[in-house]
C-alpha cells in the first residue's frame, strides 16, 4: 500500500477508534481531537469486532508513520481542507472544501467552491461524500472496476437507491453504522475515496 493510501486508512480508523480507546483503556489514540463516539459506543455496548479493527488501525497508523517520517504530518493531513463533491439523496451536487468531516458526526462544514461562505451540511441529507482529486475530473474516462487493490480491505459492491452502482474496497462496513468509506477499484479514479451514507443504499454485498 502506498503512503497516500495508508494515510487515508489511518484517518478513517483513527476517527472511529479515538473514543473507543478511552472506553477500553487502550493505548490507541486517534490523530484527531473532539471525536464523538459512534451510536453503539454511546449506548455502552462492547463491540469486540470494532476493537479488533482498532488494533488493526494502530498497526496501519504505525506503518503510515514509518512511510511519512512523522506522526505530526498525518495529524496535519487530517486537519486539511479536503476537496469534496457532495451527492445529495435528491440528486443535487455541491462542490467545495470540507474541513471538519468525520464519519461518526451528523454534520460538518463546507466552503462552497467559488465562495468564502461556510455551510453546515447534514449527512442524513446526502447519498455520499466524494473526496476528489480535482473538481472537474475526466468525464471521457471510463473507470475500471475489475482491478485488484491489495491492503484496501474487502471488495464491495454498493447499489444506491437511485440505481447508481459503486465497486471498490472497504475496511469498515457495517449495516448498523451511518456510513462507511469505499476506495474505488480503479486507483486512477478521480475519487480518492467515497463516504457512502448507509441509508441511501439499496443493497451492499461483498464480491
Amino acid at each position: 500500500m502506498n503512503p497516500q493510501s495508508l494515510i487515508w486508512v489511518a484517518i478513517e480508523w483513527g476517527s472511529v477508534c479515538g473514543m473507543a480507546s478511552a472506553m477500553w483503556g487502550s493505548p490507541l489514540r486517534a490523530p484527531m481531537g473532539g471525536v464523538r463516539p459512534l451510536p453503539y459506543i454511546q449506548a455502552g455496548r462492547y463491540d469486540r469486532k470494532l476493537k479488533t479493527h482498532c488494533v488493526a488501525q494502530a498497526t496501519v497508523w504505525r506503518a503510515a508513520v514509518r512511510h511519512t517520517g512523522k506522526s505530526s504530518s498525518l495529524e496535519r493531513r487530517s486537519r486539511m481542507q479536503f476537496q469534496v463533491v457532495l451527492h445529495y439523496a435528491d440528486g443535487r451536487l455541491l462542490k467545495g472544501h470540507a474541513t471538519d468531516f468525520f464519519p461518526n458526526k451528523e454534520t460538518f462544514h463546507m466552503t462552497v467552491r467559488g465562495s468564502d461562505e461556510s455551510h453546515e451540511i447534514r449527512v442524513a441529507d446526502l447519498k455520499g461524500v466524494f473526496f476528489v482529486r480535482t473538481f472537474d475530473g475526466n468525464p471521457t474516462r471510463n473507470e475500471r472496476k475489475d482491478m485488484e487493490r491489495s491492503g484496501m480491505g474487502k471488495r464491495i459492491q454498493v447499489k444506491f437507491k437511485d440505481g447508481e452502482e459503486l465497486i471498490g474496497y472497504t475496511s469498515g462496513y457495517s449495516p448498523d453504522r451511518p456510513g462507511f468509506f469505499v476506495f474505488p477499484a480503479d486507483p486512477e479514479s478521480n475519487n480518492e475515496k467515497i463516504f457512502v451514507v448507509t441509508a441511501a443504499t439499496a443493497n451492499v454485498a461483498f464480491s
